[in-house]
């Protein structure tokens, strides 16, 4: 299983545990989280450090994943495995599609990349190495149908996440009021993002934004969530200049996101 990114490690973790309720024994290996291996997965590369993203990132970055590629390819020609995972992460993953394919490996691609979004051509790679696509999204069916890419429509993993409890509004106050904060408050959610890259980019503007909506609105009560491949202490450490009182939260994201009534989210 290649999940590199903090999405991608959750799903993979859910997708780990439904292998294994099937009562038969299975061996995971390849990139994933802290979680993931804590459920027996073997890491060769972890899914905190390979969150990168864009070119200057990842040429800071190209000697170690260069170096955990080649070792993922060396591990799949020794061992051989049954199955081999994708998830989303192209740059990466499409290559080592074309270095395992012809090595007799079945290689899936499941949390498809966006490839119906822009650069479409990356299809091509797909149909040439990849058994089949599993998708998240009714749209992409008719994509992956009129390029004539294996695929299959399996639904996003989100939904089984979602907890009808934090749709209750009696139910949001209660987990509100833990915090203190009371009806007449408004909860102002950041969300700066599950890379290191991502917090150097906009977490500051992110503060900025919330030092002045603050000023402007007392009733405002700020939460900052902490994505799951970020340490707290990361968050912690940029905080020592910011002033205005603040929650540092690292629950779930979707439990954390109920509570929000307005949220600033990192988009890349």
């Amino acid at each position: 299983i290649i999940a590199a990114e903090a999405s991608s490690a959750h799903y993979a973790l859910k997708l780990m545990r439904e292998f294994k309720k099937s009562g038969h024994e299975y061996e995971f290996f390849g990139v994933g989280s802290d979680l993931m291996e804590q459920e027996g997965f073997e890491r060769f590369g972890k899914s905190e450090e390979m969150a990168v993203v864009g070119a200057v990132e990842i040429l800071k970055h190209l000697k170690s994943l260069k170096k955990i590629f080649n070792k993922l390819v060396e591990v799949a020609h020794e061992r051989k495995p049954q199955v081999v995972i994708l998830m989303d992460y192209p740059e990466f993953n499409l290559k080592l599609a074309e270095k395992l394919k012809p090595e007799g490996l079945k290689v899936f691609y499941y949390i498809s990349p966006q490839i119906w979004a822009w650069r479409q051509g990356r299809v091509e790679t797909i149909r040439q190495f990849c058994e089949k696509v599993f998708l998240l999204f009714p749209f992409e069916v008719e994509f992956y149908k009129s390029k004539n890419v294996a695929h299959e429509f399996v639904g996003h993993p989100l939904l089984e996440d979602l907890d009808p409890q934090w749709l209750n509004k009696n139910y949001i106050q209660l987990q509100k009021e833990k915090y203190g904060i009371t009806p007449q408050h408004k909860v102002l959610a950041l969300m700066p993002g599950s890379r290191r890259g991502e917090l150097d980019r906009h977490f500051e503007i992110q503060l900025e934004v919330a030092r002045r909506l603050l000023k402007k609105y007392d009733f405002l009560r700020l939460a900052i969530l902490v994505a799951p491949t970020i340490k707290k202490t990361e968050i912690q450490d940029r905080l020592e200049n910011f002033k205005s009182p603040y929650l540092l939260l690292d629950n779930s994201s979707n439990q954390m996101i109920a509570m929000a009534d307005y949220v600033l989210v990192e988009i890349g």
